[in-house]
């Protein structure tokens, strides 16, 4: 059993009422856990573990994670507890791992920097979060789409550009993630 948690949704105890997280229970074996996007979030793997460590304690009371990739049984719920963060070096999300496993040159994408450079010398800021998914999303549509490919808003971009050879998922960036999932084929 594992309980998956997800973040940008917010967590409310009524949730796990509903026939919804039951039927995940009892049919996928998963329970999410929802982690609201906070403005002023914590910064790096200790905070974020942090994070979902009180997301957890409003629905048990047996579980402390003490550090990713590390399945804790929860006695409790009757469920094995872990979770992954997504990251390079201890920092960012799933845009700046996507920005690191790129194969394809990326001179659009790479053309942003010039536009953030430009931006704070105007006294404006970008996000590191909001800047690294407008460089995927420009890696997936200017760097690897044609120009007059058609419907390339929804054949370049999300679940279809993942399905392009745009990505090298052999990178050794992806180790910790592909470690993480094998914990649940054991």
């Amino acid at each position: 059993h594992i309980i998956s948690v997800m973040r940008d949704k917010a967590l409310h105890p009524s949730w796990f009422a509903t026939q919804k997280a039951y039927y995940d229970l009892v049919t996928h074996h998963t329970l999410p856990v929802c982690l609201p996007q906070l403005k002023n979030a914590p910064v790096g793997i200790d905070g974020r573990v942090g994070l979902i460590n009180e997301a957890l304690d409003a629905i048990c009371s047996d579980v402390v994670l003490k550090a990713p990739n590390t399945l804790v049984k929860s006695a409790e719920l009757e469920v094995e507890i872990a979770c992954h963060i997504l990251n390079i070096s201890g920092f960012g999300e799933l845009e700046t791992l996507l920005k690191a496993i790129k194969s394809k040159k990326s001179p659009y994408a790479d053309c942003l920097g010039r536009w953030r450079e430009c931006l704070r010398a105007e006294g404006r800021e970008v996000a590191d979060k909001y800047f690294d998914t407008l460089w995927v999303n420009f890696y997936q549509r200017y760097d690897n789409c044609k120009m007059n490919e058609s419907n390339a808003g929804r054949n370049c971009s999300g679940e279809t550009g993942m399905k392009k050879d745009i990505w090298n998922f052999e990178h050794p960036a992806l180790r910790d993630l592909k470690n993480f999932l094998r914990l649940f084929g054991n």
